[in-house]
């Protein structure tokens, strides 16, 4: 399958992925079934998966761990922070919980899911500089950030560069 690297980084992303998004979490498929389909979908070559800490209240996550569990070495997997975690503090803790259901040492791709006007970007980029620091996360990425907000994460990561930037389209 067709790849692309992710930002600067040494990930490639292949040019379908799979989202375990709301339509996949509540629906009335079995949870075995889900995980089966997560793990058809990479056999396919669709080695990308996108999810959240705020799909399901972290059930997804935990679907998509179970899912990467036999091949997570070959599997990009991107998940994202909810705008209420993001202090400093909130933000490790909410990517160690993420890692819990995941069921991984490392995120490939950590975003923040939407940004909050009451906590500075700064303070939630020292902590995203404090995990890619200590390896539990590969690249940062922003969703649904004005211009202005990419460049203030951005200047906050220093010499980190944001890997992505993902809005919705449609």
């Amino acid at each position: 399958m067709l790849t692309k690297p992710l930002g600067q980084s040494s990930i490639q992303l292949p040019a379908i992925g799979q989202g375990a998004g709301d339509t996949f979490f509540t629906s009335d498929i079995p949870y075995r079934r889900k995980v089966a389909l997560l793990r058809t979908g990479i056999e396919l070559g669709m080695r990308f998966i996108d999810t959240s800490e705020f799909y399901g209240d972290g059930l997804s996550e935990e679907i998509v761990g179970e899912a990467i569990d036999p091949v997570r070495e070959h599997v990009v997997v991107a998940t994202k922070v909810w705008s209420n975690h993001l202090s400093y503090e909130e933000v490790l803790k909410a990517a160690d919980r993420s890692l819990k259901r995941l069921n991984t040492d490392y995120i490939d791709l950590y975003q923040i899911h939407w940004p909050n006007p009451s906590i500075p970007i700064s303070e939630t980029m020292s902590a995203f500089r404090v995990l890619l620091e200590t390896g539990k996360i590969k690249c940062v990425g922003v969703c649904n950030f004005t211009p202005r907000e990419v460049g203030l994460a951005q200047d906050a990561l220093g010499e980190y560069e944001l890997a992505s930037v993902q809005n919705e389209y449609n």
